[in-house]
């Protein structure tokens, strides 16, 4: 008779802890289902906004995109997006940075002329003093107001 108390004890808690169990597992499966729509999501956007910037320049570099977008972006610290592993991949990014480069250089090299090169000053005549005219006119054409 105790044995049957106890059985019917027992078994009324496992019951219920099997039921808890069974819902918690439902519960799961449903957070990482959303949890992988959610993603599939995210990188239907990615590439969506990929093809809208290279179109099907995209196509030959799949399986190097494909792996780059499951490791993180040094720059970033978060994985790289299609258009990231799109551009690494491809030399778009050496590109802009080669480019980004030479602009720098040649703004460099202007400034550097145009500082050292300084305002041509025309002299009315061989040491002859400038008049007033000619004097107000050169200053103005340094920069003097």
């Amino acid at each position: 008779m105790v044995r049957q108390i106890i059985k019917t004890e027992m078994g009324t808690g496992n019951e219920d802890l099997k039921t808890e169990v069974g819902q918690l597992k439902q519960g799961i499966a449903l957070l990482a289902q959303q949890q992988q729509t959610g993603r599939v999501k995210e990188a239907a956007g990615q590439l969506q906004e990929a093809r809208d910037k290279y179109g099907e320049a995209l196509d030959p570099y799949a399986q190097q995109i494909k792996a780059l977008i499951g490791v993180p972006n040094p720059n970033t610290g978060a994985n790289f997006t299609v258009t990231e592993a799109y551009e690494t991949v491809s030399g778009v990014k050496a590109d802009e940075a080669a480019a980004l480069r030479q602009a720098d250089q040649t703004t460099r090299r202007t400034s550097k002329r145009q500082a050292s090169g300084g305002a041509q000053v025309t002299v009315s005549g061989e040491g002859a003093p400038l008049s007033d005219g000619e004097l107000v006119t050169e200053l103005k054409n340094l920069g003097f107001e």
